[in-house]
């Protein structure tokens, strides 16, 4: 009886874990705000962010490749691409080739939102919008429905409020000593 009871609980456990792994292929349609989901992309420099139950494409920043394996921007001799489409000049494990390419990407204009609620989000919660925390570099705020919800970047990256995303501090703009006024902080000049 006791081992028919284990095998149901272990049986469980595969079923669960087959059902989690498969809830990662899409967003969730009610999505906890606390909890960030990430989606793998079919190119091995970007991921999608769920936002409001949809997928909101993210790049990471230059030279740097998307590990499934600790779900973070990361250096590209530490991930696996896993059959994902490759950058030119990146030295992944699946990569053959040693070429070294420099590349020039435009970023996208970001939208800027017309008017904010008194914390800096945006007042239509529909605006993806991420907004510098006050005195760390690494971390950020994700406005969700008008609530900021912290975030860090990976080590090493600051966060970049003019492009929205993690970067790298000399391009970041991170300032060394940080002003007390939250709200100069916050907007884009």
């Amino acid at each position: 009886m006791r081992h028919q009871v284990f095998g149901i609980i272990a049986l469980l456990v595969i079923v669960y874990a087959a059902v989690g792994r498969a809830q990662l292929e899409e967003c969730p349609k009610e999505q906890d705000t606390h909890v960030a989901w990430l989606l793998k992309h079919d190119d091995c420099e970007k991921f999608y962010l769920c936002s409001m139950g949809k997928p909101v494409e993210m790049s990471c920043p230059s030279n740097l490749l998307f590990n499934l394996d600790t779900w973070r921007c990361d250096w590209p001799e530490n991930v696996d691409c896993e059959g994902r489409n490759i950058p030119e000049g990146s030295n992944s494990t699946t990569t053959t080739t040693t070429t070294t390419t420099t590349t020039t990407t435009s970023v996208p204009p970001i939208e800027i939102p017309d008017e904010f609620l008194p914390n800096g989000c945006p007042l239509n919660p529909r605006i993806h919008w991420l907004l510098p925390h006050e005195t760390d570099c690494n971390a950020f705020y994700y406005c969700v429905w008008g609530e900021l919800i912290m975030r860090n970047c990976p080590p090493t990256l600051h966060f970049n409020r003019k492009l929205q995303v993690c970067d790298w501090p000399w391009a970041a703009g991170c300032p060394a000593t940080f002003n007390k006024n939250l709200t100069s902080r916050l907007s884009l000049r």
